[in-house]
């Protein structure tokens, strides 16, 4: 299969947890102090050059829809996740345990609602490790979704944009593979505004988590 012109990836979580921070983040290179609640749906786009295995470079547009975290915008997320979604990326926050069970039952009603089923590509993010020592989600806990959910996890800070471009760099190659781009590992180059990183397959994704997680433990 030949790289698309666009992938479509929604981004879901309880309200609060930084969805919107994170996009805007990415797209323009700014994080709002002030909280806004979205409505509905936000749409934000980012042009980046993809290079697969198959030595094809092209660039792509993600087309990212920040979804209202309120229940009574569920019908609305729950559209965009069903029809229009190449790959989810599900927010929640570290100090709050309450978004971290929140994000499991999106994890699993993603899947039920989506064509893809459980091929679904879904990134994990826990946002706001700025608060570290305000942190009520353990590792632990994280570990046994990932590992029952299948899905890559990173831990970001929209505030102090660490990691913030590596959510949609890894989902994007998450989306690649699913689509049997035989994307391998050090060969899919990811370019925004000129800067140029690679990412790696998901089985080396989830080992590095792994070795990360049982060296915290200890």
């Amino acid at each position: 299969m030949r790289l698309s012109d666009t992938y479509r990836i929604v981004i879901i979580g309880e309200s609060g947890v930084g969805k919107s921070s994170l996009l805007s983040q990415f797209v323009y290179n700014k994080f709002v102090e002030e909280y806004i609640t979205t409505i509905g749906i936000d749409v934000g786009f980012k042009r980046v050059t993809v290079l697969a295995s198959n030595g094809e470079s092209k660039n792509v547009l993600l087309r990212l829809f920040d979804t209202g975290g309120q229940k009574r915008f569920e019908n609305i997320t729950e559209h965009y996740q069903s029809s229009s979604t190449d790959g989810l990326v599900v927010v929640f926050d570290i100090t709050n345990i309450s978004t971290f069970e929140r994000a499991e039952t999106l994890i699993r009603r993603a899947r039920e609602i989506s064509p893809l089923g459980d091929s679904l590509p879904i990134l994990l993010v826990g946002n706001k490790i700025d608060l570290a020592r305000m942190r009520c989600v353990s590792l632990s806990k994280v570990n046994t979704l990932i590992q029952n959910e299948s899905c890559a996890y990173i831990e970001t800070s929209a505030k102090e944009d660490q990691k913030v471009e590596e959510i949609f760099r890894t989902i994007l190659d998450l989306i690649l593979e699913t689509q049997c781009l035989e994307v391998e590992e050090e060969v899919v180059e990811f370019s925004v505004n000129n800067h140029k990183t690679h990412s790696k397959n998901f089985k080396t994704r989830i080992l590095e988590w792994l070795l990360w997680f049982n060296c915290a433990k200890i």
